[in-house]
Formats: C-alpha cells, structure tokens, sequence
C-alpha cells in the first residue's frame, strides 16, 4: 500500500477511516468508531467525511492502522471487532 501526500491528506481530514479488503469487499472502522456510533444512536446528525483505503487484509492491515495512529493520534482496532 503506498501513499502519497494526497492520501495522508484526505486521512488526516477524515472523520472516519475505513479499512476495504480488496479480497472480500468486507469494510471496517480503523478511525472513528466512537463517531460512527454516536451518529448511529440518535446522536446529532452531522455531516462526516469518511474516507475507503482499498487494502489487503492479510498484508497491509498494520500499514493502515499505523498510518491513523501517526495521522489521527490513534486507531481503532478492527481485529479486537473481527474475532467475535
């Protein structure tokens, strides 16, 4: 997975960062879950910029979740989610 300057860009300004697998289509949380769940319960209705990186699961996953760490100051876990 590479990044350019645009990408970390449009992740620094997101509201939600989600991962897609590019194997299974299946998306996850990295950034923001806390936000998703609020506007889902009936929290105040607001206009969110989510942002889609196509990743492989299976080898990308922590390029990903290290880049919302160094871009967001954290990341949520989506593997913590997966295993149930």
């Amino acid at each position: 997975m590479k990044m350019d300057e645009e990408d970390r860009r449009e992740i620094s300004e997101a509201d939600i960062v989600m991962g897609v697998d590019r194997g299974s289509g299946r998306e996850v949380v990295f950034y923001g879950q806390s936000t998703l769940l609020a506007a889902g319960l009936g929290g105040p209705v607001l206009r969110l910029r989510i942002v889609r990186v196509s990743i492989d699961f299976n080898s990308e996953y922590e390029q990903l979740a290290a880049a919302c760490l160094a871009l967001k100051g954290h990341y949520d876990d989506p593997r913590k989610r997966l295993r149930g």
